[in-house]
């Protein structure tokens, strides 16, 4: 007996897009925030409020992802196969990307070593040490680094997201799987779990509420998806607007651990606002350049940290050349001449750097590895029912 799907979307006015551009290229920009978030270098952008919480950009990126893959695979996921399949077109989608930035970030770290025995670098701390040791190197290849505390595996910064985001995905399939007539019910336990998960891991580092902040902030993406339709007669421009604005005015005024919490229900907002592809706003994301940051915004994510880094590096590098300070006093923000607009000119260029280099990570790293993942996907099939003839 087929069997029937577990959840459809409430019957909505507007149809429901194929591809969300308009949240595609909303993630661009997100993307982009995080990357100046992430940029050590004096400038006035570095100060700026709505810069400095652009880490929260994170749970805007867990709500989408359970949005979206609610949307694609809540009806399509009842056996081990539809899991297998799964598993492999979701780890094709994030791997590939990661292990070419753990590859460069492998040969930074090799470079700067073999140069801080030749020359006396203003580094922030030596080569192989801290949050980028060895021995860290296996947890971070594997995508373990986001929930087993294992010293020096963060690598590439972003990557403790990716795999966080992994084990939601498997707790959605999981679901899927072991509650039948009971997904949503499991799905908002979801929610609650990773609230209480989080609240209780307030005042813990911030490795402790890695995984919660993924589950909660996941699953509430989820449910969007399954109550969507409740959002379709609201007006659309002016649903943008005020979305947009409060998220803006959260991360511009807002502060404290509560953010966490509040944040993902903000980004719902966003994203059922824009979720419909009509209204002002959600035509203005469907410019060619903003559906371009949209296609390339996992590969920003993913080489920002890195070229974050080479930067604040070169920088310090450049104002010992110059015999002039290499770090803004009382912090480790790379200067030349202890001028802040100069940082402003590289905090642009940086940016340009980081979406040409998203380009090309996109097509030559990115997207052979999601048709890779879709091969392999496509040769795994359903064993065939055996005819007993009697």
């Amino acid at each position: 007996m087929a069997q029937e799907p577990i959840s459809n979307v409430a019957i909505s006015s507007r149809p429901s897009p194929h591809r969300f551009e308009a949240i595609d290229s909303l993630r661009g920009f997100a993307a982009l925030s995080v990357a100046l978030h992430h940029l050590q270098v004096g400038s006035h952008i570095y100060f700026w409020h709505y810069v400095r919480n652009s880490f929260l950009f994170v749970e805007f990126f867990f709500v989408l992802s359970g949005f979206v893959i609610a949307c694609a695979y809540q009806d399509k996921i009842h056996n081990q196969q539809d899991f297998k399949i799964f598993a492999i077109k979701r780890i094709a989608r994030v791997w590939p990307l990661h292990l070419v930035m753990l590859a460069a970030f492998l040969c930074a770290e090799t470079t700067l070593y073999i140069l801080s025995h030749k020359i006396a670098l203003p580094l922030a701390r030596p080569p192989f040490s801290e949050n980028r040791t060895l021995s860290g190197v296996p947890a971070n290849f594997f995508l373990l680094n986001g929930f087993l505390p294992i010293p020096g595996s963060e690598w590439n910064g972003p990557s403790w997201s990716i795999s966080v985001e992994l084990v939601s995905y498997v707790l959605f399939a999981l679901i899927l799987l072991l509650a039948k007539r009971h997904v949503r019910l499991c799905q908002f336990a979801a929610i609650a779990l990773g609230l209480a998960w989080l609240i209780h891991a307030d005042g813990e580092p911030g490795f402790y509420a890695f995984l919660p902040r993924c589950i909660y902030s996941f699953f509430i993406g989820v449910a969007l998806w399954n109550y969507r339709g409740t959002f379709s007669r609201i007006p659309a421009t002016p649903f943008q607007i005020v979305a947009i604005a409060a998220a803006f005015a959260m991360l511009t005024f807002g502060a404290g651990y509560g953010l966490f919490m509040v944040g993902p229900i903000v980004f719902l907002l966003v994203i059922a606002a824009v979720s419909f592809e009509d209204g002002a706003v959600a035509k203005l994301l469907k410019k060619p350049f903003c559906l371009f940051l949209g296609r390339t915004s996992y590969s920003i994510y993913m080489v920002h940290f890195f070229i974050a880094f080479v930067v604040a590096n070169v920088l310090k590098v450049v104002a010992k050349l110059l015999h002039s300070p290499a770090v803004v006093p009382g912090t480790d923000l790379a200067t030349i001449k202890q001028s802040p607009f100069i940082m402003d000119g590289v905090t642009v260029l940086y940016l340009f750097v980081i979406v040409t280099v998203a380009r090309y990570a996109y097509r030559l790293v990115e997207r052979p590895g999601m048709e890779l993942g879709a091969r392999i996907a496509s040769r795994v099939r359903r064993p065939s029912r055996e005819v007993v003839v009697v």
